[in-house]
């Protein structure tokens, strides 16, 4: 999905300020979670290498953009992309422990 969206000239959605990087920081969260699902689900606590694969990616999203018209890279959108993954990661890998040691504590009952 971020592909796609990076691909298009415009992306439509809400116009205020900083929208764009509020829109960045939402979809990079996303990728984050989903980041932190495959680490819980594969038992791989990664965390740096997680999210430095998440930036490697808005990296090559930013670079992209510099080919599709109308679209250029920005050093702002890397930044709201790296903080979104980190945010992402961290905060469902929290959530993702939370409920793994709740499943413990019942099973250990």
């Amino acid at each position: 999905m971020l592909f796609v969206l990076s691909a298009l000239p415009s992306v439509p959605g809400p116009s205020f300020p900083f929208a764009d990087k509020v829109g960045h920081l939402g979809l990079y969260g996303i990728l984050g979670m989903g980041l932190a699902w495959g680490a819980w689900r594969t038992g791989r606590r990664e965390p740096l290498r997680m999210i430095s694969l998440g930036v490697l990616y808005g990296m090559s999203d930013e670079l992209h953009q510099g080919f599709v018209p109308g679209r250029h890279p920005s050093v702002g959108d890397l930044f709201s992309d790296a903080l979104g993954v980190t945010a992402g990661y961290l905060l469902f890998s929290l959530i993702l422990n939370g409920l793994s040691g709740r499943r413990n504590d019942k099973d250990s009952q």
